[in-house]
């Protein structure tokens, strides 16, 4: 009983981390746009200037996983809202 109790265990921990992972992408996806989104609709120069180094810092955390693309394309597409602004 105590072996098949601690198999089932081990499988829905296996089962939880991989969903875990995805769910892990899309949050950071959603965190820049999220951030995008601020910039956009900001009127305040101290708050924009928070968010500016709020998505430095999601891009820096981009290249820090190893997705060098994917921070080059975020800095790509939140320069020109930033440069708006």
């Amino acid at each position: 009983m105590k072996k098949l109790y601690l198999s089932v265990l081990a499988v829905a921990a296996l089962a939880l981390t991989s969903c875990g992972s995805k769910n892990a992408e899309k949050k950071a996806e959603d965190e820049g746009a999220a951030l995008k989104a601020k910039i956009e609709n900001c009127s305040d120069s101290d708050s924009l200037r928070i968010y500016v180094r709020q998505a430095n810092e999601y891009a820096a955390r981009l290249v820090k996983e190893g997705k060098f693309s994917a921070a080059k394309a975020y800095l790509d597409d939140v320069a020109p809202v930033i440069q708006a602004k």
